[in-house]
């Protein structure tokens, strides 16, 4: 599983944030947050930057992943527990199939957090998301 973080590092405020991350597994990654609007699985459309304002977990994943079937409840239970709060759960699908074969999948395993279909592979390119899961933790001021 590829785990990063997007982070104000030079920020002195960061710091105890920063440490509390990397002792989460996470990488720390210097690089800018790229906004991107894809498909909705539920309809329409959403982009990144409609979390903004919030600590966004965003998760690569796909339906044929094992790893990423065990992960999905975990998300969706922390979804639940920080519904209206702020940290956002985004998930992205890599799937190359059908949007519908993906919304089946997330309604059997009753997955509600918002989902999104990267069925073209450019936002994860985009992410160097190379394999699945693979996480990214982006902070409200969007680092």
């Amino acid at each position: 599983m590829l785990i990063r973080v997007f982070l104000p590092v030079e920020s002195r405020a960061s710091s105890g944030v920063l440490k509390i991350v990397q002792n989460l597994g996470f990488q720390v990654v210097n690089s800018e947050v790229v906004d991107f609007e894809l498909p909705s699985i539920a309809g329409g459309s959403k982009r990144l930057s409609d979390f903004k304002g919030k600590w966004i977990w965003l998760n690569f994943w796909a339906t044929w992943c094992g790893p990423c079937a065990v992960e999905l409840p975990t998300l969706e239970s922390i979804h639940q527990e920080f519904a209206g709060k702020k940290l956002a759960i985004l998930g992205v699908s890599i799937d190359q199939g059908a949007s519908h074969l993906v919304r089946k999948y997330l309604v059997n395993k009753k997955i509600e957090f918002p989902n999104l279909h990267d069925i073209s592979g450019q936002i994860s390119a985009k992410y160097q998301a190379s394999s699945v899961p693979s996480i990214y933790l982006i902070s409200p001021d969007w680092k």
